[in-house]
């Protein structure tokens, strides 16, 4: 798999067949809105995508709201949804920290 989601996937391991579909959301601090700039939003999604994709998270929804953002994800059995919640927020923030220096998430 690349990363995508198919809606009829899936995961099959030795004892088990399944989906763990989740739904993370998590606002900026004081609902700040900056990702309404596509300078912003653009990045913010490639670097989802990438993490994502690099730990075995398969996105099937993914929205950059003004203030917030939207994930619909399937996270690999053995990979709890707080750690896969701390990976995909987790990068932005040190994205967010490198490039924007005077906002916090």
């Amino acid at each position: 798999m690349n990363g995508t989601f198919s809606g009829g996937y899936l995961s099959k391991g030795n004892h088990y067949v399944g989906q763990n579909l989740y739904h993370f959301e998590w606002c900026t601090k004081y609902r700040y809105k900056m990702f309404r700039r596509y300078e912003n939003k653009k990045p913010c999604e490639t670097v989802l995508k990438g993490v994502a994709e690099r730990h075995g998270i398969k996105i099937a929804e993914l929205s950059v709201m003004p203030e917030h953002v939207h994930i619909v994800g399937d996270i690999p059995p053995t990979m709890s949804v707080s750690r896969a919640f701390n990976l995909l927020k987790g990068r932005v923030c040190v994205w967010v920290i490198q490039k924007r220096t005077k906002v916090s998430i």
